[in-house]
């Protein structure tokens, strides 16, 4: 711990200073701007079963350039690159990807069109981002999908909210799995995949009891900005590339709640997540939930998160984490620090792991 301290240290003196993180805002016309934001995550992660001393790991986790704007009325644009874990365990292969970039029209609070590379409504989670999380990272387990096309992929979505701001809808059309010739010939044989080119549908419903969510990312955490309770239905379909033979209707669904509820100064954070999976994914066949409890105290918040999968077949995918957290808001979701200590089961193991994990992050 002697090598972990300074660097704390550090890295506290150097987020407390950095109070005012402001985007770059560009006037093009009177109907048109640009605006460049960003973010970085840095991440100091402490595997504790890795014999008698602890063992540090330096990598960025994330880091992010966001280009949003307006290029006349009611069309507006967004495209943010994406770089992730570089330097994890001393690899700097990591490359730049564009990960976002659609275009919105925006016809009325009824109804907006997105349409380009979409980060997906199949539970609220999946449509966060990842700057204004609530815990340290994503619950990624139950984001996969199939390896390029989990919680993003290219097509059009139509949002919007009815009912005086209550229901939020959101539905895409996707590429989803494209079409890969088999090879019968091969041992065993290798079958078509989506021979048919069929395309993929992802969709939520969500009731809002108090305010609207109307943006398009939604923040695991307002910080007291907003009073907002939840609740909401997804799904995630696409005929012949799911069960065992990878010629079947593949289908997800899942329930989301959600609550964030200022208390003067202080407030409570937390959410609740069912999901259930068919084969044919990368998750595999079965069901499972997470959940998040916190209590913000000003800018101090303690909070525990609880992850469990239940695969129909096998111990392969298993899951079962206990996670236990701090975050301090400095400045919000501009300047922040969170630590986390978790505890996870693997695939039916007969030992858990345990692991230590630091994160500072810096939005401008």
């Amino acid at each position: 711990m002697r090598k972990f301290l300074p660097v704390f240290v550090a890295a506290v003196c150097l987020l407390s200073f950095t109070a005012d993180a402001q985007a770059a805002k560009i006037k093009i016309s009177d109907t048109a701007f640009l605006d460049i934001h960003g973010y970085m995550q840095t991440w100091l992660n402490m595997p504790l079963d890795e014999g008698p001393s602890i063992k540090t790991d330096f990598s960025l986790r994330r880091v992010r350039l966001l280009f949003s704007g307006q290029v006349a009325p009611n069309i507006k644009f967004f495209i943010g690159t994406l770089n992730t874990d570089m330097g994890k365990n001393g690899d700097m292969s990591s490359r730049t990807l564009i990960a976002d970039a659609w275009i919105e029209f925006a016809i009325s609070d009824y109804l907006k069109i997105n349409a380009g590379l979409l980060k997906l409504p199949f539970s609220r989670h999946m449509q966060q981002t990842g700057a204004k999380l609530h815990g340290l990272d994503f619950h990624g387990s139950y984001l996969k999908r199939y390896g390029g096309i989990g919680h993003r992929d290219m097509g059009i979505m139509a949002r919007g909210l009815l009912l005086q701001n209550k229901l939020d809808y959101r539905i895409a059309i996707l590429d989803g799995k494209e079409y890969v010739p088999g090879n019968p010939g091969a041992t065993p044989p290798v079958p078509d995949t989506n021979k048919n080119d069929n395309l993929r549908l992802v969709g939520r419903a969500g009731y809002n009891v108090f305010d609207p969510e109307p943006g398009y990312f939604w923040a695991g955490t307002y910080l007291g900005t907003k009073k907002v309770l939840s609740f909401g239905l997804s799904f995630d379909i696409q005929p012949g590339v799911g069960g065992d033979s990878g010629d079947d209707l593949y289908s997800a669904i899942a329930f989301d709640a959600f609550a964030d509820i200022p208390l003067g100064k202080n407030g409570i954070v937390s959410t609740l997540n069912f999901y259930s999976f068919s084969a044919g994914g990368a998750v595999p066949e079965g069901h499972g939930f997470w959940a998040d409890f916190g209590y913000r105290i000003e800018k101090i918040e303690p909070l525990i998160a609880f992850e469990w999968y239940s695969p129909s077949q096998g111990d392969s995918g298993k899951r079962k984490a206990i996670l236990a957290g701090l975050n301090w808001w400095i400045q919000g979701h501009n300047v922040n620090i969170k630590f986390q200590f978790g505890t996870e089961n693997l695939n039916g193991a007969d030992e858990w792991t345990q692991t230590a994990i630091v994160q500072g992050q810096l939005l401008f």
